[in-house]
């Protein structure tokens, strides 16, 4: 009901009329006249346009199709608790089954940022539920864009759309070397 897809073929086509754009430089967005809650990211984000919450479904669902990143939620539908996660590490760069001491100690995941105060609220640290699990996976933030609407990205989250959104821009054009 909520989700809100588009026909991907045809808005490569418009979004090809763009001079001066391609597949590598550009990020799609489509917002849907309608007032019901609900977005996707996928290939492309959507949201619904005239719905009260665009502005904070926007950028979720563009971390999923720009960023890569995935859900934090604990949960599969709302109000039921998710299950146990049972996989093997998450390939996902903000979830993981690793201990604060071994993400130190292997520089692995969101090392870096462990005990620093966290853009979204809180301290970055390891925070159990994601990926619609409640339990056996992590995540750094208590909160985050990813997990709760009107939260901020936090630090690890942050990371990887300047790098996702780095990738797609020519940010030095001209250098002298000292």
């Amino acid at each position: 009901q909520r989700l809100l897809v588009m026909d991907d073929d045809a808005a490569g086509t418009y979004a090809n009329m763009v001079t001066g754009t391609n597949a590598a430089n550009r990020q799609i967005v489509a917002l849907a006249n309608s007032t019901t809650y609900g977005g996707a990211g996928g290939t492309y984000a959507t949201a619904s346009g005239a719905n009260a919450l665009s502005s904070l479904i926007m950028p979720h669902e563009i971390g999923h199709s720009l960023g890569g990143l995935q859900d934090e939620y604990n949960y599969y539908q709302r109000g039921v608790p998710g299950g146990a996660y049972t996989g093997g590490e998450p390939d996902s760069i903000h979830h993981t089954l690793l201990t604060e001491q071994q993400m130190r100690a292997q520089h692995a995941k969101w090392w870096r940022w462990l005990g620093t105060e966290s853009t979204s609220g809180g301290v970055i640290g390891r925070y159990e539920g994601g990926m619609y699990d409640t339990t056996g996976v992590w995540r750094p933030s208590e909160h985050s864009m990813m997990k709760t609407l009107g939260y901020g990205y936090d630090q690890v989250e942050r990371e990887r759309m300047t790098q996702a959104i780095s990738g797609k821009l020519n940010l030095v054009q001209d250098n002298t070397p000292t």
